[in-house]
């Protein structure tokens, strides 16, 4: 269960399971299933190059909220995801907000057809088309996509896999925070 907590967590705090929220045991299984994913620890270190061809390691972060995306541009549910991050990405970078989007694709004819389709992504990208052998996707024990890390400006897990208005809630949360 804690091993590929991933699935779990967002299993446990989105089902009819909420009922027992509030129960010691719950809280428990909540707080280990945490703890192996790292939240409130310091974000774990990956060092990549970007499609720039620029080196980036996430220490370099330190002083932004940063957002890990780990997607591709076969899954549909990434690019419903990356549609709604273009939609807030140019006002909360302004704030001090950054995305680092980490490829999972092995295509690069059908990458870069993409990022030609969609040259408003203007964020961090990075793709080494090694697809699910990438060292950042061992290093943060990616088991699905899309799968998103928020990190304060302190570079300290915050939380893991929210979406929608939970995930930019989330985020102004942190832009506020000194």
């Amino acid at each position: 269960v804690y091993k590929r907590g991933f699935n779990r967590m967002a299993m446990l705090l989105e089902s009819k399971l909420q009922r027992f929220k509030d129960r010691k045991r719950f809280k428990l299984i909540v707080k280990k299933i945490n703890a192996n994913l790292g939240i409130g620890q310091e974000a774990k270190k990956i060092n990549l190059y970007l499609l720039d061809g620029s080196k980036l390691n996430l220490d370099m972060l330190k002083g932004k909220v940063v957002l890990i995306d780990f997607w591709a541009q076969w899954c549909p549910p990434c690019i419903k995801e990356i549609n709604h991050m273009k939609s807030y990405y140019p006002e909360l970078k302004k704030k001090g907000f950054e995305i680092l989007a980490i490829s999972l694709d092995t295509n690069r004819q059908k990458f870069q057809a993409f990022l030609k389709k969609n040259r408003d992504i203007n964020w961090l990208l990075a793709c080494t088309f090694e697809g699910w052998k990438t060292e950042a996707v061992k290093t943060y024990q990616i088991t699905g996509i899309p799968s998103v890390w928020l990190i304060d400006r302190k570079g300290v897990l915050r939380y893991f896999n929210l979406r929608g208005k939970a995930l930019i809630n989330r985020i102004r949360t942190l832009l506020d925070e000194v």
